[in-house]
């Protein structure tokens, strides 16, 4: 449905989310007519997360990847690591109404080239789907859920390799963006190939990345003793 003000009813929509969201809960925004058009975000951790849908989730043929300069306007808000099968994502988000109201709108505009004139709005915190009323829509089950204990395993299991190394690739999988923004089959590709190559610059480059991409985030790390 068509939104008269969007700016000021999307920052009551984010401001009910951060009053009301509890932990695993989250918001997203999508464009009616364009299905695959969106930005979501989550609490993970008390920590806000942000996503841009990428428009690489469908059959192959079908797929529209965004412009390069649409993901140049998406990186210079902190918006990364979006490819086939992927978001665009940013964590630690500052937890203000306002701020992240104004950030998805700049998100649309970035991603998309124009603000939707048709919104529907998902979300499993009950308040905002009243607060939304006809614009809102209870979300389904993901096609895309990955295996919860095979993921857990692949994050927490020691990784053999030299001492820093090590160190820094574990610190990495405990991250929020670990937990979050991978999937296991990443998180399986990364192990293997930390494994084979020991030492930090033998490390391929995508492995490289996707460490310093957590070490950028808040590192939710468990202290052993």
């Amino acid at each position: 449905m068509v939104v008269d003000n969007v700016p000021r009813y999307v920052m009551r929509l984010m401001q009910c989310f951060l009053d009301c969201a509890l932990e695993s809960q989250f918001v997203i925004i999508e464009n009616a007519d364009v299905v695959d058009e969106f930005v979501q975000f989550k609490l993970n951790q008390r920590i806000l997360y942000g996503e841009v849908g990428s428009r690489e989730w469908a059959a192959v043929e079908q797929r529209r990847p965004l412009e390069p300069a649409a993901r140049e306007a998406l990186a210079a808000l902190g918006f990364t690591h979006g490819r086939p099968e992927r978001n665009y994502i940013c964590d630690n988000l500052a937890q203000s109404a306002r701020y992240v109201a104004d950030l998805s709108l700049r998100l649309f505009v970035a991603a998309y080239g124009a603000l939707p004139e048709n919104l529907v709005v998902k979300s499993d915190v009950i308040a905002v789907r009243m607060l939304a009323g006809s614009y809102a829509s209870k979300p389904g089950a993901s096609g895309y859920q990955w295996d919860a204990r095979r993921h857990e395993y692949l994050r927490t299991a020691p990784i053999t390799a030299s001492p820093g190394l090590k160190f820094r690739v574990e610190r990495a999988l405990r991250s929020n963006f670990a937990e979050i923004g991978s999937t296991a089959e990443e998180l399986e590709a990364l192990r293997r190939d930390v494994e084979n190559a020991w030492a930090w610059d033998a490390v391929p480059e995508w492995a490289q990345d996707w460490i310093r991409k957590a070490e950028e985030g808040p590192l939710w790390v468990e202290l052993r003793r």
